[in-house]
């Protein structure tokens, strides 16, 4: 696919694998466009929620919150209940890891609740 934009308003991206493990997917963008004010977007699995065998993946990495750098975007999450950072070493979104990204954000508050409704994208 084409570069992924969030240019307005709230978005969610899921990747849904047919069945349990070892079913695979993996969404393709070609790259994270820079995201608007404002704009948020999620990043979310399903199906087969192992990461690893259902990934959401990008071409180029450019704009994308890194694991390796310890870059961040505020306006991006992952599963609706932590920011998203996309692994250098395994080139997939997933989850922040707090123990060992680099320069990892605090939790999400509504993730540590358990409250955050993950925003859709009504088509």
């Amino acid at each position: 696919m084409g570069a992924l934009t969030f240019s307005a308003g709230e978005a969610t991206v899921i990747s849904t694998a047919a069945g349990a493990s070892p079913t695979t997917a993996t969404l393709t963008f070609a790259s994270l466009a820079a995201r608007a004010a404002g704009a948020c977007g999620n990043f979310s699995l399903a199906g087969n929620t192992t990461i690893g065998e259902n990934n959401i993946v990008l071409t180029s990495t450019a704009n994308a919150p890194l694991s390796g750098s310890g870059t961040n975007n505020a306006g991006l999450f992952f599963g609706g209940a932590d920011y998203a950072r996309y692994d250098e070493v395994f080139f997939y979104f997933r989850a922040a890891n707090h123990g060992s990204d680099n320069n990892a954000p605090p939790r999400c508050p509504a993730a540590r609740s358990g409250s955050m409704t993950p925003p859709r994208m009504s088509s």
